[in-house]
């Protein structure tokens, strides 16, 4: 509970006394308790602002395929978006795995990193059709239950996929 920061030494009394912290006494109901616990299976501060702001509450109520869900689709925008920024003509109709294979093709990918050797430009490639297909898709056609903890999880992994599409167009 200490660890968690709802209990502190008591400024007031012998050390080994403790007392709720403020975090602790907010926490009035089992919903309050619930909700505090789900919070720290995905932390806010592993996440890229757009995720929290878009897939934290999903993920907060419960509805974890959707927020999966989301925060690929997140990262499929964010792609199509920095493709674009540097002058990649992909059309609207490619999307997911074709569309992270050709933002980051090896050779004449918009968001390819031409300053790595090709074997890692190919990994990222990989990195980011791996996550469309093992992420996206199953969420995208049908309902998938998932474990709160497979869910952040992967939401994290789609902030780290946000964060490296963002690199990429300041990178350039």
């Amino acid at each position: 509970l200490v660890n968690q920061g709802l209990l502190m030494f008591d400024p007031e009394q012998p050390h080994s006394w403790y007392v709720l912290t403020r975090r602790a006494q907010s926490l009035k109901t089992r919903a309050d308790v619930e909700a505090y616990r789900k919070g720290k299976v995905l932390p806010s501060e592993l996440l890229q602002p757009i995720l929290l702001e878009k897939v934290r509450p999903l993920f907060m109520r419960g509805d974890y395929d959707t927020a999966v869900f989301q925060a690929f689709k997140l990262v499929e925008v964010a792609v199509r978006k920095a493709a674009k920024v540097k002058g990649g003509s992909i059309a609207d109709n490619i999307v997911g795995q074709k569309l992270m294979g050709q933002a980051f093709h090896i050779e004449n990918g918009a968001l390819a990193n031409r300053a790595v050797i090709p074997a890692e430009r190919e990994a990222e490639v990989a990195l980011f059709t791996g996550g469309m297909g093992h992420a996206k898709n199953p969420t995208s056609h049908r309902d998938v239950n998932l474990a709160p903890q497979e869910a952040a999880r992967l939401i994290i992994f789609a902030s780290h996929l946000h964060r490296l599409t963002e690199f990429e167009e300041v990178r350039g």
